[in-house]
């Protein structure tokens, strides 16, 4: 029966995350297949509160609000629904699960930093690129307990900051080389949200591109650990430094 009204109901929405915090709702039945869509950033939190119930079902972020969906937003409010296509989401879900209100008129200095660095670092590898520089920043701000800002700008880490580091630019002059790509505004975006990123590293803290590197820690060292190879990048740890062994 479930099914059956599914099939009746489902249809594609449009619905962003800022609509959810005005008033609207996903309803049982809605479909966000786009990468980034409302619905599906909302999944890969549910998974991220629920792993164990996420691995049982095989549940992952498809952007379809099906019973898997309702089942985990019934668990979240610590309730067990008896009809799931009456489930909704809505700002009460979005506090619940940690996402936060955008009243900023600009854009903070840490997103900025954090999105010129995604830009500068990998703006010519697409958006699954930049996600994966994004997911090492904050691998590493957790694991040094930062922030993904501070670790962007840590001497001689980012080599798109080295001038800045040495004192040849500012601030400024960086993100102004970063603010006219085509990806700026998905750059921004991943640094607005970044501690709830999907990690499609691994859990990797180091990176690099052997085209043009080859580092003493990288895949030729006892004590690079590789995790994947996405886009013109290796993605893993390097060992030898004491936080990112684990």
């Amino acid at each position: 029966m479930i099914r059956l009204k599914h099939i009746l109901t489902e249809a594609t929405t449009n619905l962003t995350l800022n609509d959810l915090w005005s008033g609207k709702k996903l309803k049982y039945g809605d479909m966000q297949k786009q990468e980034n869509s409302a619905l599906r950033q909302i999944q890969q939190a549910l998974i991220n509160k629920f792993p164990e119930y996420a691995k049982s079902e095989k549940m992952s972020a498809t952007g379809y609000f099906g019973p898997k969906t309702a089942t985990m937003i019934g668990m979240l409010w610590g309730q067990k629904y008896s009809d799931l296509t009456t489930v909704e989401i809505g700002s009460k879900t979005l506090e619940k699960l940690g996402f936060k209100r955008s009243t900023a008129k600009g854009n903070s200095a840490a997103v900025n930093i954090i999105a010129t660095t995604l830009i500068l670092e990998a703006g010519g590898e697409g958006a699954k690129g930049m996600q994966a520089i994004a997911n090492v920043l904050q691998n590493r701000a957790k694991a040094r307990g930062t922030t993904p800002s501070k670790e962007a700008l840590r001497n001689r880490q980012f080599s798109m900051w080295n001038k800045y580091n040495d004192g040849n630019e500012s601030i400024s002059d960086v993100i102004s080389k970063a603010k006219d790509h085509p990806l700026w505004k998905t750059a921004v975006d991943y640094a607005n949200r970044i501690s709830t990123l999907t990690d499609i590293t691994g859990g990797a803290t180091h990176y690099y591109n052997p085209n043009k590197v080859s580092p003493v820690w990288g895949e030729d060292s006892t004590t690079w650990v590789q995790h994947k190879d996405i886009g013109n990048h290796k993605f893993g740890r390097d060992t030898s430094v004491s936080w990112a062994r684990t």
